[in-house]
């Protein structure tokens, strides 16, 4: 009886296929995380505990790492159009800059909630930081 394999290069291409052949385990995302849809949650300043309220983020548009929406801050910042970054291990930064005001945030998507650092530099001098609680349901 014959043997299937023949030489060791046979058998190193036939492993070297199957490799390449499998498909791609589920538990890690080849890609960025997605952002797309509406989020909404609250906003707590660390600055001054009475400065909270409700925070929404609309996100319209996502390329690969890149995406753009509106963010609001209510009785903070005005709904203004924003840009940012995504990556693959779920990081986001975004900023928003209109005339009144600077908006900065940093964090992480853990499931379907959106946890940010914030930063608010207004025209006039004022500053903010706090943070950023955003629930969602990406499409």
């Amino acid at each position: 009886m014959k043997s299937f394999v023949r030489s060791p290069a046979l058998l190193w291409a036939v492993g070297l296929a199957a490799l390449v052949v499998a498909p791609a385990r589920g538990d890690v995302p080849p890609g960025p995380c997605r952002v797309l849809g509406l989020w909404i949650g609250t906003y707590q300043s660390a600055v001054n505990p009475e400065v909270r309220g409700l925070a929404s983020l609309d996100v319209a548009m996502q390329e690969q790492q890149r995406f753009a929406g509106e963010v609001a801050l209510i009785s903070l910042v005005a709904p203004g159009s924003c840009r940012g970054t995504v990556s693959a291990s779920c990081e986001v930064t975004f900023i928003d800059e209109s005339d009144m005001a600077m908006l900065l945030a940093q964090g992480k998507i853990v499931g379907d909630v959106m946890l940010l650092d914030y930063m608010v530099q207004f025209r006039d001098g004022r500053m903010d930081r706090g943070s950023l609680m955003l629930i969602g349901a990406p499409r």
